[in-house]
């Protein structure tokens, strides 16, 4: 559930395999998967869900983390303009 938005199984699971097909569609068999792939696929699969669902209401940050916090479009201003500006 997002908010009020109730999201069903089914669209989950759909999202589920559409993320799972694209991680695994060009892993080696000969490399491993670590935790740290499991935590990059799980934000995957919670960006493409929040995309779908909650597009610029809610995002996905390492604040240490993985966290769902509410969406800041100063926030995300600030961010391209220091990348922009090699800070």
């Amino acid at each position: 559930m997002i908010g009020d938005l109730k999201i069903h199984q089914w669209d989950l699971l759909d999202i589920a395999q559409q993320v799972a097909e694209e991680w695994t569609s060009d892993w080696g068999e000969d490399e491993g998967f670590g935790s740290s792939d499991m935590t990059y696929m799980i934000k995957d699969f919670i960006d493409n869900v929040i995309w779908k669902f909650a597009a610029g209401k809610l995002e996905t940050k390492f604040n240490p983390s993985l966290s769902i916090v509410e969406y800041s479009e100063a926030e995300h201003h600030n961010m391209v303009q220091r990348m922009e500006s090699g800070i």
